[in-house]
């Protein structure tokens, strides 16, 4: 959950949507394993 905190600051910052999309497909799939 750190992550999905974290995300909206990362992409304000970076301005790198791709990014803050990649980091919650990480989250989801290392969730579900």
């Amino acid at each position: 959950m750190m992550i999905a905190v974290r995300l909206p600051d990362l992409d304000g910052k970076l301005g790198h949507s791709f990014l803050a999309t990649a980091l919650l497909i990480l989250s989801l799939v290392v969730a579900s394993s």
